[in-house]
């Protein structure tokens, strides 16, 4: 039974997609009516850079492709065992969590863009978001912020990001190892935990 947790997780790797670190923002000293002039701005600007319309469509085709470049970098036997067997369970695992996934990504659309909204009101000043704004109406600006999805599917893009989680899968590789070593170990002399973790998967 520990081998499931320990192929389990692995897929769980195989699934991982880059996300933006976490940071604070630097903390502002401008009055709440400037504080919501920002926000309003950037709001507007967020609207041509992900038009509420367009908005499910872009957000599927970037989680798509940054799914579909990242499979292509791993390895296909993650696990260290090229069995097709084994290969057509892990596969099976992925799509069905990706297919799984992909409605809440979209589904959480709204709260990234609000969150970028907010982002973008704290870095700028009102006059540098007016600007941005200005640049945005125009056919230029319009493209530019609106592209995001075509430029991740450019080729060169692309092919950059899957050598990229090609690398990142060879060191997991190397790392799997020793890890699954250790949680073998751990989990044979705690067979308590290892109950607690059968427990766990079956009443799910």
């Amino acid at each position: 039974m520990r081998g499931i947790w320990k192929s389990a997780i692995c897929a769980s790797f195989l699934l991982s997609l880059p996300v933006a670190a976490s940071a604070q923002g630097a903390p502002t000293t401008s009055s709440p009516s400037d504080e919501a002039a920002r926000l309003t701005e950037a709001r507007a600007i967020m609207a041509i850079r992900f038009p509420p319309e367009d908005r499910d469509a872009m957000f599927s085709t970037l989680f798509g492709q940054a799914r579909d470049q990242i499979a292509r970098g791993f390895p296909a036997n993650l696990t260290g065992v090229d069995d097709p067997g084994l290969n057509a369970i892990m596969e099976d695992f992925r799509r069905a969590v990706t297919e799984h996934a992909s409605p809440i990504y979209r589904q959480h659309a709204a709260e990234f863009v609000e969150a970028l909204a907010a982002a973008y009101a704290r870095e700028f000043s009102l006059d540098e978001l007016k600007a941005l704004h200005d640049f945005a109406r125009t056919p230029a600006g319009r493209h530019y912020l609106s592209s995001a999805a075509r430029l991740a599917a450019d080729p060169a893009y692309a092919a950059a990001y899957t050598a990229m989680a090609r690398d990142i899968g060879t060191i997991a590789q190397a790392d799997y190892k020793p890890f699954a070593a250790k949680l073998d170990a751990y989990l044979r002399t705690h067979p308590e935990v290892n109950q607690k973790l059968i427990a766990a998967h079956t009443a799910k």
